[in-house]
């Protein structure tokens, strides 16, 4: 009697045994064109980071060669040898000297991030005035502001304390926020930049706002534009490949910081951003 039931069950069984088998080899065949599929997507992927190097060090090349040529045409003036110049050329011939150094830092900082090291390992932290940097970042803007006609007002307060950054992609970040800043404001306008400590933090920490007198920024574009190759409303009428405010967050994040933007009071928007005090260099309260 067992015998039968057993032959019984098996004879229940022949006809779904077929649909295991075909269910099965479709998933062997999944299987193997997924495989596939991520073989030729790595190989992609490799071949695209050798295009990527390429492409840096191509751009390096092309980026750095005139610039060498800027700065050392700039050092030959300032030097005299072009003949006499007066006190204000050689101020303007002097901070053009140190906008050149800066742009070569930034690019070989640049190279660092797209090959091996990501923003935050490329970081040169350092405890550093606020006052300091920021004056420098106003005084290269100098004559942008004034080209564009536009007013400038700082608002700093008194006895800050330092900030532990790295200066130059600080610096880079501010000059971004304000070059945006002059594209967006009409001629005869007015740009302000406020720097303050914060209150009620965890940890201490200051923010650096640009306040502008443009169109603003659109509620649901404020998250969008921060990221990479997105321009929307009066920054993506302009030129660029809207990465500017992609660089900066990436760099502020790395610090340990935010980047956002609202709405500047009477109009406009406000960019800040947030950055960490040196440990140390104040009392927390």
């Amino acid at each position: 009697m067992r015998t039968s039931l057993d032959q019984t069950g098996l004879d229940d069984l022949n006809p779904v045994v077929p649909w295991v088998s075909e269910d099965v080899d479709f998933l062997m065949d999944s299987l193997r064109s997924a495989e596939s599929e991520i073989e030729r997507l790595q190989s992609e992927v490799a071949a695209f980071a050798e295009r990527r190097s390429e492409w840096m060090a191509m751009l390096s090349h092309e980026l750095r060669t005139p610039l060498s040529l800027i700065s050392g045409y700039g050092r030959l003036m300032l030097s005299g040898d072009a003949g006499p110049i007066t006190a204000r050329q050689d101020l303007y011939l002097t901070e053009s000297a140190k906008g050149c150094r800066r742009l070569d830092a930034m690019i070989r900082k640049m190279l660092d991030v797209v090959g091996e090291k990501s923003v935050q390992e490329s970081l040169d932290l350092g405890d550093h005035d606020v006052d300091e940097w920021v004056s420098d970042v106003l005084t290269m803007m100098a004559p942008i502001f004034e080209t564009a006609d536009i007013h400038l007002v700082l608002d700093i307060e008194h006895d800050l304390p330092k900030c532990q950054v790295d200066r130059l992609r600080a610096e880079q970040v501010l000059t971004n926020l304000l070059q945006n800043a002059v594209r967006v404001t009409p001629s005869g306008g007015t740009l302000k930049v406020i720097v303050r400590k914060l209150g009620g933090c965890s940890k201490a920490a200051l923010e650096f706002s640009v306040l502008d007198e443009g169109p603003g920024v659109e509620l649901q574009d404020r998250k969008r534009i921060f990221e990479p190759f997105v321009q929307t409303g009066s920054l993506g009428s302009q030129h660029g490949l809207g990465l500017g405010l992609a660089i900066c967050r990436r760099i502020v994040d790395a610090h340990g910081g935010c980047l956002g933007v609202d709405d500047a009071p009477g109009g406009g928007s406000r960019f800040f951003f947030i950055l960490p005090v040196a440990p140390g260099s104040m009392e927390m309260e």
